[in-house]
Formats: structure tokens, C-alpha cells, sequence
């Protein structure tokens, strides 16, 4: 048996054997096979092939197993952990970061599982095609002080009462205009000089690939009639057991 590299045995099964089940006009194309891929259709067991493209017994039956390995993340649930933080060697003296992740983890939620679950499977295949993995690398995160008008901005916080008489506290403006002063208990607020919520959706992406990989890969292990696949398994936090320099982009 051929002893082969996982991501190497990926790409031979989805780029070079399954890709022979997209059109013949789009047979290289990733797109089309991503489409496939989140679909659930790469596979069609009933002997009839996809929409009229060639049968699946034209694939080696390792592509197959492989096909099948991806199509089974579907089975699996991938969760974060409880009150994750994707970015622990980033100081946070602003809250800044936990509420841009708190942010990206809410709309993920609102994701139906099959959407999350369809992209995880793009995301192995391609990924595995083009023979790379996810970037986890961000850049560190730069603060700057909101302003109004070009000038720092001051806030304050006022508290008043509803028509029921409970006690509200809304943010308002601490400047007083008149005296050219910040009014009394008034205070700066800082934001993040670039968005970062592409930064933890990265970490994410990459956290959830890991998990995956780590499943498929471990399924591989056995059924295979002509490659024996070497074990793969990302750390899922890489970013934890690396030297805080190489986590940061351009560092």
C-alpha cells in the first residue's frame, strides 16, 4: 500500500478522482466541486451518477472512501467551547476584543446547523485541494480614541426615569459646549482602528477545520484498499502552544 501524506491524499481523491464527476466544461474548476461538496452530492449511491455526469464506479474506491469520510462531518457537531476566547495572547484593556468575538459568535449562531456544516465540508475540500490550511495569523490589535469632529470625543453616562418610573442609564455627550470643559464624570471611549471581526472569524475557521481534519482523518485510517494515510491532527488552538511572535502577521 502507498503510504501518503493526509492533505496530499485529499487532493489526489477531490482534484484528480472526484473532480471526474463535474462537468466536463468545469472539471478543474473548485467552485463546482465546493458546490457538490455542499451539497452532498459528490456521492450518488444509487448508480445513476449526478445529474447525468459519469458514475461513480469511474472513481477509485479510495477517492470514494474519502468522499464519504468528508460527507460524514455532516453526522458530527462541532462546537466551540463555553466562553471561548479565540485570542488569548492579545491584551484587551478596552473589552474591545471579547465584544468583537461576542459579536461573531452571535452570528454564527444564527446559522442553521446545515449551513454551518455545508461550509465546514467546502472548507476541508478546499483547503485540501489547494493544499493549505486555514490562517489563524492575525495582526495585533491597535486601539485609537473616538473622536468627534477630529478631537477626542467625551461620553457620560445619565440616568432618568420611564413613564414607569424605572431608572434608566443612557450615554450621552460629556462635553459642555459652553465652558469648553468635559462635563463632570465624563470619560473617553477607544475602538479598534481596523475591524477585527475577520481576525475571529479566522480563528474560528480554523478551530473548527482542526476538529474536522482530526475526524476524517482518523476514519482514513482503516477501509483504504490502496494508500495507508498518515494520521493528521492540527492542534485546534495552535496559537496557544506557539511563540507569541509567529500567531501575529507581519510580526
Amino acid at each position: 500500500m502507498l503510504r501518503i501524506g493526509f492533505m496530499e491524499f485529499m487532493k489526489w481523491a477531490f482534484a484528480e478522482e472526484l473532480v471526474h464527476l463535474a462537468s466536463n466544461n468545469e472539471s478543474a474548476a473548485w467552485s463546482r466541486m465546493a458546490s457538490y461538496a455542499a451539497l452532498g452530492t459528490v456521492i450518488d449511491r444509487s448508480g445513476y451518477g449526478v445529474g447525468g455526469l459519469p458514475d461513480i464506479d469511474d472513481v477509485h474506491p479510495d477517492a470514494v472512501a474519502a468522499s464519504e469520510a468528508v460527507m460524514l462531518l455532516s453526522a458530527e457537531t462541532f462546537d466551540l467551547p463555553e466562553g471561548w476566547n479565540p485570542m488569548p495572547e492579545f491584551d484587551d484593556p478596552h473589552g474591545l476584543i471579547a465584544e468583537t468575538v461576542a459579536t461573531v459568535l452571535k452570528q454564527r449562531a444564527n446559522r442553521d446547523r446545515e449551513t454551518s456544516t455545508n461550509n465546514l465540508i467546502a472548507t476541508v475540500i478546499g483547503y485540501a485541494v489547494m493544499q493549505r490550511e486555514p490562517e489563524w495569523r492575525v495582526a495585533w490589535p491597535k486601539y485609537r480614541m473616538v473622536t468627534r469632529g477630529g478631537k477626542p470625543a467625551w461620553f457620560r453616562q445619565e440616568t432618568f426615569k420611564d413613564s414607569l418610573g424605572r431608572s434608566n442609564s443612557l450615554e450621552v455627550d460629556g462635553y459642555d459646549a459652553r465652558t469648553h470643559r468635559p462635563k463632570p464624570g465624563a470619560y473617553r471611549k477607544f475602538e479598534l482602528s481596523e475591524p477585527y471581526e475577520g481576525a475571529v472569524r479566522s480563528r474560528i475557521d480554523w478551530y473548527l477545520w482542526a476538529k474536522a481534519v482530526a475526524v476524517v482523518s482518523n476514519r482514513l485510517q482503516t477501509g483504504l484498499v490502496a494508500h495507508r494515510v498518515e494520521r493528521f491532527e492540527p492542534h485546534p488552538e495552535i496559537w496557544t502552544v506557539v511563540p507569541a511572535s509567529e500567531a501575529v502577521e507581519n510580526a
